[in-house]
């Protein structure tokens, strides 16, 4: 049982006033939002906060110079201990927005903020300013082009590197910026695959008290229209639909009776604590159209059994989506498309996703995580998916029993063993990192009292299922 479920933790967080001013925590590296206690004095950590480029030189660097066109730049520092009621945040004349870069040398594709701060006020180390590219959202794929930046290329700055950072010393010695990336999620994305993962950290347990909002105000897409009922009759408009699909009162709103397609993140919103970090999480490479009886059917299920399973163990997950979903057309009964929002005529290719899936793994040595304990829940995101003949694995786990659903009206679900055959059919994990990997049946728990004793297993299925019905009454749909 993990023992964080017990503590009490007695800080409250409240969104941030402005959404004009990033603040990035100098002690956790990470984005933030004030903190207070109920009196509204509780002392806050160090935060650097900044904004998008206002004057005309940062303006002219955010063009010339920055990665990604839309970096933000440190204002102030705001001492260790200083009260919250002190903090102003709205000094910013507009607001920051995330940015997608490409790691050259990760192969991913990340999702934050591009800072620049002033050398000499803080220390921060980031060597990565080489590896990272800027993403051209107009392409129909994920390419990319290298605009680092060469040194001494501009007219203005002079590039170099000190102390393992990347910095930018303005020719007219007015002041030098130094870079750093403030990462919020990673995707790796490869044809059809997308997946990232997330540790037990703070995100992780910080799901013990925070609410659980799952609503993007901003997802970023270039093409408001692309969910419109308009655009999606189009798209569906040759589906194939059996005929006691129409009895009835289907919902015909999107030209057949299997419904509308609605936005879905890969990994969802609660995953992430502030409201900056939140935002970022709404970007176009994490959102994927979902059947909307399956979001708001059993893919919501599963992502809140997660959050249950992860109050109650040690573990990671691992969130991604595979394949692209083939429908059956009316032109011709035998034969299968494949189903896009949007072709290489808009900004992006949008592909419909046949499966989801979600990954947990927890270690039943805490120490020295050498043995690995795996549950692949896999949603098919295809209203005509068949039970008998579509589901990738025969073998399934036990203990699950709360998701598992084969009406595929609400997601036609299951929990696997991982297998190399299971992992070539996702792409979820990368060979090297498969190792030694054993089934998570929930209801047997393993775990290990100490290295002396043996591995023992403990029944974790009721107290997670206890905990799943709680959220599904907290947060009813």
């Amino acid at each position: 049982m993990n023992p964080l479920i017990f503590s009490i933790l007695c800080v409250f967080v409240t969104e941030v006033r402005s959404k004009k001013a990033l603040l990035f925590n100098l002690k956790t590296r990470a984005l933030d939002d004030v903190c207070h206690d109920e009196n509204g004095d509780k002392k806050c950590p160090s935060y650097l906060t900044a904004c998008p480029a206002s004057t005309p030189q940062e303006k002219q660097f955010n063009k010339n110079i920055s990665l990604s066109k839309h970096c933000v730049f440190s204002r102030l520092i705001y001492a260790e201990n200083e009260s919250e009621r002190n903090i102003i945040l709205n000094f910013c004349e507009k607001s920051f927005q995330p940015v997608m870069l490409y790691d050259s040398k990760d192969d991913e594709y990340e999702i934050g903020y591009e800072l620049y701060f002033e050398d000499g006020k803080i220390n921060m180390t980031d060597e990565t300013y080489d590896n990272y590219k800027s993403v051209i959202r107009k392409k129909s794929k994920y390419e990319i082009k290298n605009q680092t930046i060469p040194v001494n290329a501009s007219e203005f700055v002079t590039r170099y590197e000190d102390e393992k950072n990347v910095k930018f010393n303005f020719t007219d010695r007015s002041r030098t910026l130094v870079f750093f990336w403030i990462e919020v999620l990673s995707i790796k994305c490869s044809k059809h695959r997308k997946r990232t993962k997330i540790d037990y950290s703070y995100e992780l347990r910080s799901l013990l008290t925070k609410p659980l909002n799952d609503h993007c105000e901003n997802y970023e897409l270039s093409d408001d229209n692309v969910y419109s009922k308009e655009n999606q009759k189009k798209c569906l408009k040759d589906i194939l639909a059996p005929p006691d699909l129409f009895e009835g009162n289907p919902d015909l709103s999107c030209g057949q009776p299997y419904g509308c397609l609605s936005r879905s993140q890969i990994i969802p919103l609660w995953y992430f604590s502030s409201s900056s970090a939140r935002l970022a999480s709404c970007s176009h490479m994490n959102i994927i159209p979902v059947w909307k009886s399956i979001a708001d059917g059993n893919l919501r299920r599963v992502d809140l059994y997660l959050v249950a399973a992860v109050r109650h163990m040690y573990g990671d997950v691992i969130f991604g989506v595979s394949g692209v979903l083939k429908m059956k057309t009316s032109t011709c009964s035998n034969v299968t498309r494949k189903m896009f929002l949007s072709t290489s005529k808009h900004n992006r290719v949008i592909t419909i996703p046949r499966i989801i899936y979600r990954i947990f793994r927890i270690s039943s040595r805490k120490e020295d995580y050498s043995d690995y304990y795996v549950a692949v829940i896999i949603i098919h995101n295809d209203p005509a998916a068949d039970p008998e003949t579509d589901k990738l694995c025969t073998d399934t786990l036990s203990g699950w029993d709360k998701i598992i659903n084969n009406d595929t009206k609400t997601g036609l679900t299951y929990v696997c063993p991982m297998s190399s055959e299971l992992n070539k059919k996702l792409g979820a994990y990368d060979e090297i990192t498969m190792g030694e990997i054993e089934p998570l049946n929930l209801d047997a728990v393993p775990y290990y009292q100490s290295y002396t004793y043996p591995c023992e297993y403990e029944d974790e299925a009721e107290a997670v299922n206890s905990d799943f019905e709680d959220l599904l009454k907290q947060y009813p749909k």
